[in-house]
């Protein structure tokens, strides 16, 4: 489905390159998530807009200099034309007008104002007077208004002000109380990620607080959300493996066997990390949801391996004996439910009878993981539980053993 959408899109953009008639065309692709949001937005925050649209002028410009990011948009465009009214302080402060009664002058006349009030079918209804509708939009009607100084006489608009035409926001957005201005873009993945897009811009303004004191970059979309959902990830999975070895603790009434046993999600890792590399995909939150699920796996197989390594011990046998016993009995078992569970994952990973690009990273970091765990455990945890054991008894030898006599001291025999 993501391939064919990024085909119907390339054809579109190459069909509507250089269209004329509209001033730009954006496609804008839903993403499913998560991480949710735009690729890029950059919320440029301060109290002045004009020096907000000047930064955000720069920052539009870096973005299109990077190359992969593309539909690059501004919440102030596409506004509604307006009609903004300059004064002449000389003139006016010489017919005796300011602001105040040329805005409310120029309100009435547009927007209206109550005049009287009237009753039609027992309901009161208020009269307001204003400009027809054709004389409202109307530049020279507009400057031919009459305002009345505190004098009483009656000042022309048009001596002391004037008009600008010019294109005004579409909204006023506020962040924390203060104007702000959004930019956001959308990446080519095949040649920039979100992740490298942010991280060249950040690079570009670090300086942004030194050239604009006051001003500052929030970055938010994508980014925001990837950088919540990793933290709260990586927040779980420390939870997760803390509950792991309580659990274990209670369960083998050891502190060094859950420890063991937990050594088999560094080897997992070690696949993750090989299929990443090999595959060029990027450690993304859906990757490292997997990462989390994998660890559960491979604990598992852990847990049934070193049950039965210490039920062998209670028989009387060495380290050494019940863990090569204990391997054998247990080859069977694990390997039928990893190379079960692995004929699930691998189709979902590679898109046998089907590709489905948000479940494919989490069954890729998941199955590599799985397929590196499940030969390495039966080695290397019983190779780290002879070990421990053999330096618990080396402990052991060396607490019981007697102290050597000293050179020089006598011995008392009895007489």
């Amino acid at each position: 489905v993501s391939r064919a959408i990024d085909f119907t899109l390339c054809r579109l953009r190459a069909k509507l390159e250089g269209i004329k008639g509209p001033e730009k065309v954006v496609f804008d692709e839903v993403h499913p998530g998560p991480p949710a949001g735009k690729a890029v937005q950059v919320r440029v925050r301060g109290r002045d807009w004009g020096v907000i649209e000047t930064i955000a002028a720069e920052v539009r410009g870096a973005l299109g200099e990077i190359p992969g990011v593309r539909d690059i948009q501004d919440s102030r465009e596409g506004g509604k034309d307006q009609l903004r009214l300059s004064v002449d302080e000389g003139e006016a402060r010489f017919a005796g007008l300011d602001h105040a009664s040329l805005a409310q002058s120029l309100f009435y006349a547009v927007d209206g104002g109550k005049v009287s009030r009237i009753q039609r079918d027992e309901k009161d209804l208020d009269v307001k007077v204003r400009l027809r509708a054709d004389a409202r939009g109307d530049i020279p009607s507009l400057l031919g208004l009459d305002v009345a100084n505190p004098q009483g006489r009656q000042i022309r608009l048009g001596r002391v002000a004037r008009f600008e035409e010019l294109q005004g926001p579409p909204f006023l957005s506020r962040y924390n109380f203060r104007p702000v201005v959004s930019i956001t873009a959308d990446v080519d993945g095949e040649r920039v990620t979100s992740r490298q897009a942010n991280a060249r811009l950040k690079k570009r303004f670090a300086d942004i607080g030194r050239r604009y004191p006051g001003y500052q970059l929030i970055y938010g979309g994508e980014e925001e959300r990837t950088e919540e959902s990793m933290q709260s990830l990586f927040r779980s999975f420390g939870v997760v493996l803390l509950l792991d070895f309580v659990i274990l603790a209670a369960l083998f009434r050891s502190y060094v066997q859950p420890l063991i046993i937990l050594t088999s999600v560094p080897i997992g890792l070690m696949g993750v990390v090989w299929a990443l590399i090999m595959h060029g995909a990027a450690a993304s939150f859906m990757a490292l949801l997997g990462v989390v699920a994998m660890t559960g796996v491979v604990i598992n197989n852990a847990i049934v391996l070193i049950d039965l390594v210490n039920s062998k011990r209670e028989e009387g046998l060495s380290p050494v004996e019940a863990c090569v016993q204990a391997g054998v009995q247990r080859l069977r078992p694990i390997a039928a439910s990893s190379i079960t569970t692995l004929l699930g994952l691998f189709p979902s990973a590679y898109g046998f009878g089907g590709y489905e690009p948000f479940v494919a990273p989490m069954t890729l970091t998941l199955a590599w993981g799985l397929t590196f765990a499940m030969p390495l455990t039966l080695f290397l945890v019983p190779s780290i539980y002879v070990i421990v054991e053999d330096a618990r008894a080396w402990l052991a030898r060396k607490r019981t053993r007697p102290p050597n006599p000293r050179v020089g001291d006598r011995q008392l025999t009895a007489p």
